[in-house]
């Protein structure tokens, strides 16, 4: 990582800027889905909304999730702009 006075970037292997989140919110605890809009790389400014259930479903990890749509929509970023 390169570290800057004002920025901190990201780049992986390939040396393309990390797509860094500039906000997430749940968008359907149900369905397992957040909103998101991306600050950096090339999808920066860009709305997405992403289906986390491949993730939930499968890392026991995430099992407190699976069936608590409450718990899930207290999704959110800290600092470094990553969920």
């Amino acid at each position: 990582m390169n570290a800057t006075s004002e920025t901190l970037q990201a780049v992986v292997d390939t040396g393309v800027p990390y797509p860094a989140i500039a906000s997430l919110e749940a968008a359907d605890g149900q369905r397992h889905t957040v909103s998101v809009r991306w600050g950096e790389g090339k999808r920066r400014g860009r709305l997405d909304r992403v289906d986390l259930w491949p993730l939930i479903g499968t890392h026991r990890f995430y099992a407190p999730l699976r069936n608590n749509p409450t718990l899930f929509e207290t999704a959110h970023l800290v600092e470094t702009g990553m969920p």
